[in-house]
């Protein structure tokens, strides 16, 4: 009888160990799903706080902005063979790119103007979703991988810029938004710092991005104005440098057709210092209606940029719609006869889903809009524009 007390006495015990220790485990578990919780939030909440720095910053949680000054001081100071395998076949491809653009006596504009030419007629766009075919191994973050692939998320094309110009010894600054989910360039010429975002402009190479102030910029970007330099000037902004005077405004809808027929994606026209509101808004009518008139194949937007010396400039951005890049590297044969392939499939598309035979275009191309305030500019904003000489009529 006693020992079957004690054999009693002992299962309490082992139960009550048990379940003790069973406690602390569920505690200790609990503890951690709360730290891991708390550290999760801390993490979300930190890549929402901005990072005042240029490089070894996170873009979109996927590229990294890396400094290259070390290939950039190597190429000026003659000391290639100090490099690192992949480095030195960086700068051998960027001196390439030089060798052909850069010719003797030009100016730091025209040097990075034709630097911005090659990368927006060479270096295409990756959203960094889906491409027809991936590359393996292809890096778009990298001037080496851009150089390579000739393919770039915002990160490489802000990368590969900054290389060229720090090899030419223009100062510029990779800037990137305050939730660090785009970057780009900012450029300094006679004094004065210049935004320049290539990504945006790749494909249609309108010069829309090119060599903003920061009024402009602000129109689609949120950066940390306190640690990187204010951009003030619109002397090298590209229509204040590249317009002409526009004496009838009623002679603009033929000179916009002619562009588009050229293949033209820019337009810019001085009209003075003495601009009223009626002037303004019947541009802003003209521009609107032939956007209107040519949607399905062309976006059309327009800005009044206020020049250094008083003047108004008008430049007006066309976007084509129609998008062949894929086709870019086959010979015209093949580009023939994929063009007739698909003709043949498609043919009775439109009938097959209720479709107009015009909207089949639009199944068919891709867009690449300037951004969000880019679409057709409204009066209400121009009016607003000539009423207040320091605001642009519409965003970049």
């Amino acid at each position: 009888m006693e020992k079957k007390k004690w054999i009693a006495v002992w299962c309490i015990l082992t139960v009550l160990v048990v379940g003790m220790g069973a406690s602390i485990t569920l505690s200790a578990v609990m503890f951690n799903k709360v730290s891991g919780l708390k550290t999760s939030v801390d993490s979300t909440l930190a890549k929402d706080e901005d990072v005042a720095q240029e490089d070894d910053v996170v873009i979109a949680d996927e590229y990294t902005i890396k400094s290259t000054k070390n290939i950039s001081d190597a190429y000026k100071e003659g000391k290639e063979d100090s490099l690192n395998k992949e480095d030195k076949d960086t700068l051998d491809m960027a001196k390439k790119v030089l060798d052909e653009i850069i010719t003797d006596g030009m100016s730091d504009y025209e040097k990075e103007l034709a630097v911005y030419n090659w990368m927006v007629k060479n270096i295409k766009n990756d959203s960094g979703m889906m491409s027809v075919i991936p590359t393996s191994g292809q890096n778009a973050a990298t001037p080496n991988g851009v150089l390579k692939s000739k393919t770039a998320v915002c990160v490489g094309y802000a990368t590969t810029f900054r290389l060229f110009m720090q090899m030419m010894d223009i100062e510029c600054k990779i800037v990137h938004t305050t939730d660090r989910i785009h970057s780009w360039d900012e450029v300094k010429l006679d004094g004065e710092w210049y935004h320049t975002d290539i990504y945006s402009d790749a494909g249609s190479p309108n010069y829309s991005h090119f060599n903003m102030n920061d009024k402009e910029c602000s129109d689609n970007y949120e950066w940390n104005t306190d640690f990187f330099p204010a951009a003030m000037g619109t002397k090298y902004n590209y229509a204040v440098m590249n317009n002409e005077k526009l004496d009838d405004v009623y002679k603009l809808p033929k000179k916009i057709k002619k562009a588009i027929e050229d293949k033209k994606y820019f337009l810019a026209y001085n009209l003075g210092q003495d601009v009223d509101d009626e002037k303004v808004s019947i541009i802003n009518a003209i521009v609107q209606s032939i956007s209107n008139y040519v949607t399905d194949s062309y976006n059309l937007s327009a800005k009044l940029i206020d020049a250094d010396n008083g003047d108004k400039v008008m430049a007006v951005y066309i976007s084509s719609y129609n998008d062949t890049s894929a086709m870019d590297n086959l010979s015209d044969k093949i580009t023939e006869k994929i063009n007739k392939a698909v003709d043949k499939a498609f043919s009775d598309f439109a009938e097959m889903t209720g479709m107009e035979d015009g909207d089949l275009g639009d199944i068919t191309s891709s867009s690449r809009t300037i951004g969000s305030s880019d679409e057709a500019i409204e009066n209400e904003s121009l009016n607003e524009g000539a009423a207040d000489e320091s605001e642009s009529v519409a965003a970049e």
